[in-house]
């Protein structure tokens, strides 16, 4: 049970009876140019009775809905500790930055509060997770840099297989569904840990500047010759039921992900220095 929509419900029943009883007062002062309510004045018992019951029932509907919405606060804060236990990068982000983690953690709380988790609650949630994500990646070191590629790799070759327009949306930066169908309890759990250390290592030498020029150069050059060599014309092929089955297309979207590991693999090859210098270029064109 959500107890605070429940206090939320009670709380706009009361203040709204209370607020009408307000009210009415106030325009019976007006009409009986009087400051003292006559108690047997069954006109004026009726107009406080309208206020108090129309804006109880208002009460009870629209603070509830602004609850929903997120327009108020939680009277109860919800406990969010089973959720930190079981995937410890929110313990880790609202340690290292609060401000961040209520704005990642508001989505989970809209869909708790209205009983429904929505693909926006997703999205909303990933671009806050992913931002601080590259924030993190700007200051890693090579050596995380490279660990997270694996990984990428790994993910890029479990799409393939078994959703291929995952690649797709991924590599073109637009929503993709919930993945727990996908990956694996170990894929999630590995994935996990390297979040954990993306956060929590020690950031590169303070000395390494990267270079944006540079980055931009070795980027350029790693995209293109990557598609030269999969003769992919294409980053964007259609996704629709119709072609869900379809063999031209399914191959077309295994091709992204064949370009995604691709570029991963190159990307691990590099020397430390371009590496940097790819990733710092990377994460200055979001």
């Amino acid at each position: 049970m959500d107890w605070s929509s429940v206090f939320y419900a009670a709380l706009g029943g009361g203040g709204g009876a209370l607020l009408g009883n307000i009210l009415a007062i106030f325009i019976q002062k007006l009409r009986s140019k009087s400051t003292t309510v006559d108690k047997n004045d069954t006109l004026g018992a009726g107009i406080r009775g309208g206020f108090a019951g129309g804006l109880a029932v208002l009460g009870m509907t629209v603070l509830p809905s602004l609850y929903k919405n997120m327009t108020l606060p939680r009277i109860i804060p919800f406990d969010f500790s089973d959720i930190e236990e079981d995937v410890p990068i929110y313990g880790i982000i609202k340690e290292q930055s609060p401000k961040d983690y209520d704005r990642l953690i508001a989505p989970v709380d809209e869909a708790i509060r209205n009983n429904n988790f929505t693909q926006n609650n997703l999205d909303e949630m990933r671009v806050v997770l992913f931002k601080l994500m590259a924030e993190k990646m700007n200051f890693a070191s090579a050596d995380t840099l490279r660990e997270m590629e694996k990984q990428s790799i790994r993910q890029q070759q479990i799409y393939k297989e078994k959703k291929p327009t995952i690649c797709t949306l991924t590599i073109n930066g637009e929503p993709f569904p919930p993945l727990t169908d996908i990956l694996s309890d170990d894929d999630v759990l590995r994935e996990q840990k390297l979040m954990v250390k993306l956060f929590t290592d020690p950031p590169r030498d303070s000395k390494i500047v990267p270079n944006l020029d540079q980055g931009k150069e070795t980027f350029d050059e790693i995209i293109s010759s990557s598609l030269n060599e999969l003769n992919i014309t294409n980053l964007q092929p259609e996704i629709s039921e119709d072609l869900a089955n379809d063999p031209q297309n399914i191959s077309e979207h295994q091709k992204i992900c064949d370009f995604a590991v691709l570029v991963s693999t190159k990307k691990i090859g590099l020397s430390n220095p371009d590496l940097i210098n790819f990733q710092y270029y990377l994460t200055s064109l979001e």
